[in-house]
């Protein structure tokens, strides 16, 4: 087994994988000022496109894709509100203080 096995194509288009990327490219973007909320939006539909069955007629490939995008993006955005830091001052996983992590995982709401 190759050590980047992990990252290959097939991998990244499960729905846990394409959800990581489009959480960690949404939450990366908006380090330089772009929106979370479209980048996520976006990549969902490009992600779902590519993993789309081209032997459907259109409107099932519509329909399909859009579907998908929409549990793409909600599945991305539940892994980023689960890191981010909430109104208690801490996170499920123990950061209690303003740090990278808490800033990068902020909300896109």
């Amino acid at each position: 087994m190759n050590d980047l096995a992990f990252f290959e194509p097939n991998s990244v288009l499960t729905a846990g994988g394409a959800s990581f990327v489009i959480q960690l490219v949404a939450n990366t973007l908006a380090q330089f000022g772009v929106g979370q909320r479209w980048t996520a939006g976006l990549l969902s539909l490009v992600l779902a496109g590519l993993n789309a069955d081209p032997q459907l007629n259109v409107a099932w490939l519509i329909l399909m894709t859009v579907i998908n995008a929409c549990f793409l993006f909600c599945t991305a955005l539940g892994l980023s509100q689960s890191f981010r830091q909430v109104g208690g001052g801490g996170l499920g996983f123990g950061a209690t203080r303003d740090t990278a992590w808490t800033r990068f995982f902020s909300s896109w709401f």
